[in-house]
């Protein structure tokens, strides 16, 4: 290994990293996560799970929606904009709730991966994108999850699909991960 041990390089890295506190609250809502991009424009744009604080803790399984915040700095202050996604009610998937983002650029497009529900509860969760060529949006969402649940009892996925997480390999070729599991 160049440099040294792994402990050695590991403790380096962990010698080299200062906590900055939190960079984003807001005193009428629960703020859960937060997903970080450089913008055109130079500022960091963060995406992060938002829900009123009288949902209480449960609100991120049943009104949980996507803000958008912005700063010069990765630490702040930042200036919170309107939200970027929220459920979109009715019969889709996604209707209730709109949870974990994280925001990425491929080419000239921003891809919002996401995790959505319709009913309140884990066994609907699913992962979904949107996509703009803008970080303000318009969010374009396509109509059902890109990872469906499986159809047969013994799926690894059946019931459930969620914390999406990508990554552009070097080689080209794009891998979402994310969790799943059945109820079986």
């Amino acid at each position: 290994m160049n440099g040294g041990t792994r402990e050695e390089v590991t403790s380096s890295f962990c010698d080299r990293l200062e906590p900055v506190g939190r960079i984003l609250e807001d005193p009428d809502y629960n703020v859960w996560g937060c997903s970080p991009i450089y913008g055109p424009d130079g500022n960091v744009h963060v995406f992060y799970s938002k829900w009123l604080n009288e949902a209480a803790h449960k609100g991120w399984l049943t009104v949980s929606e996507v803000g958008h915040a912005v700063a010069e700095r990765p630490e702040g202050p930042y200036e919170v904009l309107e939200s970027a996604l929220k459920g979109r009610g009715g019969d889709a998937w996604d209707s209730m709730t709109i949870h974990n983002p994280t925001i990425h650029r491929v080419g000239d497009l921003y891809y919002l991966f996401y995790m959505g529900n319709c009913d309140g509860t884990v066994t609907t969760k699913r992962v979904g994108v949107a996509v703009s060529d803008s970080l303000f949006g318009p969010w374009e969402r396509k109509p059902a999850p890109i990872i469906p649940a499986g159809t047969e009892a013994t799926d690894w996925d059946t019931a459930v699909t969620t914390n999406p997480a990508f990554l552009q390999h070097p080689d080209g070729t794009f891998r979402l991960y994310y969790k799943g599991w059945n109820l079986g």
